[in-house]
């Protein structure tokens, strides 16, 4: 406590100081606001009632909520199903007698970004289809009624884009209730609205009133920022949950709050599909995109474990046993690889081995003897893959790998909740430190640079170079425009071959497999000699049975269901890798720094190329591609075609072998079109705000310069005032 004492006179040090008004106003307020992240959480780890908290993390489709419904909540949705996964909700879920929910809203200010991106996206319907009709009117073909969802999918925009329309459409329905409560958070002091869901007796009841809020068609979905839980089970009471729904939110807001909540979990426990195990993606989430106060204990589950067994049956001769021990030792070394140049090396290393877990055997070992018809679906594929399985109840608990949570992960984590907290106290102090420590000097080295300005200049002088440097700009921007039109076509083109190339290779995998066996058949045939004949004859007899075999060619269910698996594998590995390098981001910030420097002359300048450039990097990297991930049960095409059995004809499969490669093939153009779409739609965002967010920073820094020009002497006292008082934080932090 004495410790935050002083860290706070510090900072007060500043925000009192007389050279206030000289410090950069951003890095200051990252310092405060860090600071109060950095005593909040403080404050919850010192207190006595404290309770731990647990983050359930993962891409989309990773199978995080059917995890927590089969550890916490004996297999039933707690929460109503989300229309989408960019409108699902941030949910916190905790122990109470009382079963309730607060649901929290946007506020006016956090409503004005969907309702902006919502018009970028209804601009470019209204494009595509003036587009599409001039084309159809050039050859003649009338106007085509596309609506404005069908058109929604041709447009080049990024899923985010894509997202505040569909909020916003839904939001229009009920739009003069809702902007009342979106205007309740302006009388509110804490800038908080929200809405209280109580006298609820049962969680049946509380999931009914809830769908209002995060069901497909709920009145006020739109509008919800995340909300709160109380439920009266056992199985949470020593512990909260915080079940988050991907940080790639298109609300900025409401992705900084689940970032925010992620910072005050104490375990993360971090999911991953095994069909796609721990991919650079699942590491950017937790190495570059959680937050790095103090997490220090994560539980890393391969979740779908059931589909990595059986697209591996062939290669383990359709043996259970020796398939998970296979599959398993794969995953392990896979994931000891990738955590390699991780920069949480140390915390992965602490989560081995990952476990790997099937919520659908465990729902299967819940309800055997009364399955859903996905659940027998399951248990069908999984007899297929492994004859030799034991099929009864037992074999799918112990499959699932569930139970281990039950019975010793999670009751060591509650056990070891003292000490968790106590590294986390200590964690987070020498993690906010360590921040607070490189912000001071970044403010420093700001002073520092101003001072000089100051000292040098004369407003003449800095008249003359902004007055050159925007000339320079404008000379610059179609040069810029360029590289970033190249750049575009490039992805188009990289986008474009790779989808040739992925149906050559799944055209060249697609044959059906034939199999050979024998089968026995009757036929009559004639008698010998002159009494036969005379049966014959008169239609009497004169035949005998003669007993034949033959070859037949079929086609194994088993044998397509395999290839189908094989081809999704395949082709997800074939894009995955391709996408890796279809963008160099560090390339493509030494093109452009490159273009600044054949304008700018600066030896005689007062300007910084890393001042655009580091920016420009970090918006870039935001166009890290997401992994493409096929989920779908395309089996089930097959299985439907041949009507649920082990063997048909050649002709048959043949059919449903095309049937279930034509969907595939759709959904990878629809994943790779939108992979595109997004990278191009921020490519085009980029190239027209990047000469106009230069041209403002330079004016806006020689405004501040040329003012403090004019009263020299009183700011060269609080630039010296200023380094001076820096200089003593520094050495008391």
């Amino acid at each position: 406590m004495e410790n935050n004492k002083k860290i706070e006179e510090l900072i007060n040090q500043l925000k009192t100081s007389n050279y206030l008004e000289i410090l950069d106003k951003s890095i200051l307020g990252d310092i405060e606001n860090n600071f109060n992240n950095y005593l909040e959480n403080y404050k919850r780890l010192e207190s006595e009632d404290k309770i731990l908290t647990i983050g359930i993390v993962g891409q989309v489709k990773a199978g995080k909520s059917s995890f927590l419904n089969t550890l916490f909540f004996e297999s039933e949705d707690v929460l109503p199903k989300a229309a989408t996964p960019m409108t699902a909700a941030l949910t916190k879920i905790r122990y109470s007698e009382n079963i309730s929910a607060k649901v929290h809203f946007f506020t006016l200010s956090d409503f004005e970004t969907v309702e902006n991106g919502a018009r970028e996206c209804k601009r470019a319907i209204e494009n595509e289809r003036k587009k599409l009709n001039e084309e159809l009117k050039k050859k003649g073909k009338p106007e085509v009624k596309l609506t404005d969802a069908q058109l929604l999918g041709m447009v080049e925009l990024s899923d985010s884009s894509k997202a505040f329309y569909e909020i916003f459409e839904n939001f229009k329905k009920n739009e003069g209730e809702l902007r009342r409560k979106l205007e309740n958070s302006e009388n509110n002091d804490n800038n908080d609205n929200f809405e209280v869901l109580d006298n609820v007796d049962t969680i049946d009841a509380l999931k009914n009133r809830l769908e209002d809020y995060v069901g497909v068609n709920g009145k006020y979905m739109p509008i919800v920022k995340y909300i709160e839980i109380f439920l009266n089970i056992e199985a949470i009471k020593d512990f909260d949950i915080v079940d988050t729904p991907g940080l790639n939110d298109p609300v900025i807001s409401r992705g900084q709050l689940t970032r925010d909540f992620l910072g005050k979990c104490d375990v993360i426990f971090l999911l991953s599909p095994t069909s796609q195990f721990f991919d650079s993606q699942d590491i950017s989430l937790f190495s570059e995109q959680l937050p790095q106060e103090g997490i220090k204990e994560v539980v890393v589950i391969g979740s779908k474990f059931d589909n990595g067994l059986i697209g591996e049956s062939q290669k383990y001769n359709n043996d259970i046993k020796s398939a998970q021990a296979g599959v398993e030792n794969v995953l392990n070394e896979q994931f000891k690889a990738r955590i390699n140049n991780s920069n949480r090396k140390d915390i992965f290393e602490k989560a081995f081995p990952p476990r790997y877990i099937s919520s659908s055997c465990y729902d299967i070992y819940r309800n055997y003897g009364n399955l859903s018809k996905r659940e027998d679906g399951i248990k069908k594929n999984i007899m297929r893959a492994f004859p030799h399985f034991l099929d009864d109840a037992e074999s799918y608990k112990k499959l699932s790998g569930i139970e281990i949570f039950n019975s010793t992960i999670i009751p060591e984590i509650v056990s070891k909740k003292d000490n968790i907290f106590k590294e986390r106290s200590n964690s987070i102090y020498y993690g906010f430190i360590e921040g607070f420590t490189q912000s001071i000097e970044e403010l420093y080295k700001e002073v520092m640079r101003k001072q000089e300005e100051l000292s040098n200049g004369d407003i003449k002088t800095l008249e003359d170079k902004v007055k050159s440097s925007l000339n320079n700009l404008e000379k610059l921007k179609h040069s810029i425009d360029d590289c970033y039109d190249e750049k575009t076509h490039e992805i188009k083109v990289k986008f474009n071959d790779l989808l040739t190339e992925i149906k050559d290779i799944i055209d060249m995998n697609s044959d059906v497999k034939k199999r050979q066996k024998t089968e026995d058949y009757t036929v009559m045939v004639e008698k010998d000699g002159i009494l036969s004949g005379i049966a014959r004859f008169f239609n009497i007899g004169g035949y005998r049975q003669e007993t034949r075999t033959r070859n037949i060619s079929y086609a194994s269910t088993q044998d397509a269901i395999e290839q189908v698996n094989k081809i999704i594998k395949e082709s997800q590995k074939l894009i995955n890798n391709a996408c890796k390098n279809v963008f160099d981001i560090n390339d493509f910030c030494e093109t452009i720094a490159n273009k600044l420097l054949e304008v700018f002359d600066l030896s005689n300048l007062d300007f910084d190329t890393n001042s655009i450039i580091l920016p420009l990097k970090k918006v870039l990297r935001s166009l890290s591609i997401n992994s493409v991930r096929l989920d779908k049960d395309y089996t089930n095409i097959i299985i439907e075609s041949v009507s649920d059995k082990e063997e048909t004809s050649v002709e048959v499969m043949q059919k449903a072998m095309r049937k279930t490669v034509l969907d595939i093939i759709k959904d990878i153009e629809k994943a790779l079109n939108s992979q595109s779409a997004e990278i191009v739609a921020k490519l085009d965002e980029q190239a027209n705000s990047l000469i106009s967010d230069i041209s403002s920073s330079i004016e806006k820094d020689a405004e501040e310069l040329k003012n403090q020009l004019k009263d020299k002497k009183k700011y060269e006292e609080l630039y010296k005032e200023a380094v001076s008082g820096i200089e003593e934080i520094k050495n008391n932090i």
